[in-house]
């Protein structure tokens, strides 16, 4: 939450965005195919993740 929070002092996150859901949001997106898949986490599905979520939340 802590790097969320930073990015809304910068003024890099959309207005309203909460820093704590944010955080959680993306681990619970990895955390899921730790918990629930059979396949291995790459670095590029981590990658893939983050950009779909950061293009949700960055202006």
């Amino acid at each position: 939450a802590v790097t969320f929070r930073r990015a809304q002092l910068r003024g890099e996150l959309r207005e309203g965005i909460d820093p704590m859901a944010a955080t959680r949001m993306l681990a619970a997106a990895v955390n899921f195919d730790v918990l629930f898949a059979d396949n291995p986490i790459s670095a590029e599905y981590v990658e893939q993740v983050l950009d779909m979520f950061l293009h949700g939340v960055v202006r």
